[in-house]
């Protein structure tokens, strides 16, 4: 079914969203969306990041993996539920 080429996808179990396979590489730490939201939080991308990471699969996946004092500082940061 894969080619020699092409690795096999990788399934992160719990982070995977309805079937589909995650980015097993995260880029949410250098998001261009996250710092338009540093930047200025009202924005319209500023916003739309916001809203994005509400949801976001990804975004959870990337929080789960950092340790727990840094993820309790951007929770704060952003206003997000624990």
């Amino acid at each position: 079914m894969f080619s020699k080429d092409r690795p096999k996808p990788i399934d992160l179990g719990p982070a995977s969203c309805k079937g589909r396979l995650i980015m097993a590489i995260s880029n949410c730490g250098n998001c261009r969306f996250r710092a338009k939201y540093d930047a200025a939080p009202l924005s319209l991308l500023g916003r739309l990041w916001r809203w994005h990471a509400n949801w976001c699969p990804g975004w959870k996946a990337y929080l789960k993996s950092l340790p727990d004092d840094q993820r309790s500082r951007i929770l704060d940061r952003y206003g997000f539920r624990k």
